[in-house]
């Protein structure tokens, strides 16, 4: 075998180890869903990529093509006009399609702040702008009663 094929520099090889080097998107969305969970921020991640044989099942329970992947519940401490954040994330080079562009101002209508980030840091980065860092709630500062009211599944309060 040729140097070149067996991943000498110049060769294949070479190449192929450096694309492992650049964070993929799945690589971006848990730098993302760390910081999220150090600061205590409500948020869910909707795996809207993905599994290919339950997807015609995942459709039909709801799951809608281009919803974005990130929401988080909490409204933005530096930004209150805003019900909460979405956010479409992408690798460095990635785009949104058309329909996550539709669902983005969907949501941007109905009061979220709506954003695509091409990178874990840069979503880390609008999580600081947003002030969700000085969300940190102790556990001496929880007041169950703020909850009262709240109906759950079959009717029954809390």
């Amino acid at each position: 075998m040729a140097r070149s094929e067996q991943g000498q520099p110049g060769g294949q090889g070479l190449s192929r180890n450096l694309r492992r080097l650049t964070p993929t998107e799945v690589d971006e969305c848990v730098a993302l869903a760390g910081w999220l969970n150090m600061h205590h921020v409500v948020y869910i991640h909707v795996p809207n990529e993905g599994n290919l044989n339950r997807m015609g099942q995942l459709k039909n329970m709801g799951l809608q093509p281009g919803f974005p992947d990130y929401i988080i519940f909490d409204t933005p401490p530096a930004r209150p006009q805003f019900k909460g954040t979405v956010i479409e994330m992408k690798s460095a080079t990635g785009k949104a399609t058309p329909e996550q562009r539709r669902w983005l101002l969907k949501l941007e209508n109905r009061g979220y702040y709506t954003t695509v980030c091409n990178s874990g840091d840069e979503a880390i980065e609008l999580c600081l702008e947003l002030g969700y860092h000085r969300l940190h709630i102790e556990r001496s500062e929880y007041n169950p009663e703020s909850t009262q009211g709240a109906v759950w599944r079959k009717g029954r309060k809390r």
